[in-house]
């Protein structure tokens, strides 16, 4: 029987850089809706690009990537 999976810090609990480092400083300048967390941003889109290249259920694209594109530029105020 497999035990639970512990998972590492994330890079910026220990002081070092995440993915969102970006999206955080948008979010400082008041470029996301208020609410609107950095991290899920990069989670959303690091998913979808992941799940369509490890599933292969649906092409990774130009359509694609103007919808992955669309769903998270929604997120700007």
């Amino acid at each position: 029987m497999v035990g639970p999976v512990e998972c590492p810090e994330p890079a910026a609990a220990r002081g070092g850089r995440s993915a969102a480092g970006g999206e955080r400083r948008a979010a400082a300048r008041g470029m996301l809706r208020p609410g609107t967390d950095p991290e899920v941003l990069v989670e959303l889109g690091y998913g979808f690009l992941w799940y369509r290249l490890l599933v292969g259920h649906a092409p990774l694209d130009d359509a694609a990537a103007d919808t992955l594109a669309a769903h998270l530029t929604a997120a700007t105020a």
